[in-house]
Formats: C-alpha cells, structure tokens, sequence
C-alpha cells in the first residue's frame, strides 16, 4: 500500500433544515465501496479472538473457593436469562411492527450468544458442584513427564 489517504467518500449534496447548520451529504467512491466490501468480508469470514472480562475471570477463579465461584456463576446464569428474556420480547415487538429480519439480524445473533454463553455457564457451575471440575490448575505431573520424554515442547 502506498501510505496515501484514498478519499472513499465525495460530497453528493448540501442541504439546509430550519435554522439548523448546513449539512453535507456524502456518498461512497468506487475505491470506497471496494474497501467496504474488502472490509466487511474480512469481518464476516474471520472469527477474530476477543478477550473478554469474562475469561479472564474463568482463567483466575481457582483463587475463590468452589463455593463463591458457584455464586457468581449462577448470578450470571440470571442476568444472562434476564437480559436474553428482555431482548427476545424487543425483538418480537419489533418483527411484530414490521421490521425485518436482516435489519435485527445483529440482535437475533447477540442473543443467540447469550443464549449459548448462558447454557455453558449453568453446565461449568453444574460441573463445579458435582466436583467435577478440578480445582487446581497446571499441568499434571505425569502429563508433564510424559510431553518431556516424548520431546514434546511446553509452550
């Protein structure tokens, strides 16, 4: 790329509303439209890692005890069926008023992910109380002795 600022937009119109400031209406270049496209692919075909709040909490539980960490996670199960419950109704509300599909696709794919963030959560608390999540974290000695004599390397 050559390091030079490629305009991706041009004025299209100038339009005046009451005693409202002037304002440009722009609309996208060709080199615009390709960069959104470039843009939008990039985003829709490749899952990016996101580090959420959340899993570093996961990674640093082991300090709490089984106990509290069953806490949390049960009032996150909460708030999660709370906040998917409220968004589920919006959106009926809003297919219920017209609007389509596509223009709530972002909504119905952010509750999908609560929905199933929700679910595994209940299922780890679930695993916590019925002991069966280990509370410790490293790796096994055996393993380790295991990966060392089969040359394996530690990162």
């Amino acid at each position: 790329m050559s390091g030079r600022c490629i305009p991706t937009s041009s004025p299209a119109e100038r339009e005046k509303e009451g005693r409202r400031p002037e304002r440009t209406i722009y609309r996208l270049t060709d080199s615009g439209r390709e960069a959104l496209v470039r843009v939008l692919g990039d985003i829709l075909g490749h899952p990016r890692r996101e580090y959420p709040h959340f899993a570093a909490g996961l990674m640093f539980m082991h300090h709490i005890s089984r106990r509290e960490a069953m806490g949390h996670l049960s009032s996150r199960v909460a708030a999660l069926k709370a906040t998917t419950e409220k968004l589920n109704k919006i959106m009926a509300e809003l297919r219920a008023g017209g609007v389509s599909r596509l223009a709530l696709i972002e909504l119905e794919h952010k509750i999908a992910m609560l929905d199933a963030e929700r679910r595994w959560v209940g299922n780890l608390e679930k695993e916590i109380a019925e002991g069966k999540l280990e509370w410790k974290v490293g790796i096994d000695p055996d393993y380790a002795k295991l990966r060392r004599r089969h040359g394996a390397s530690t990162h």
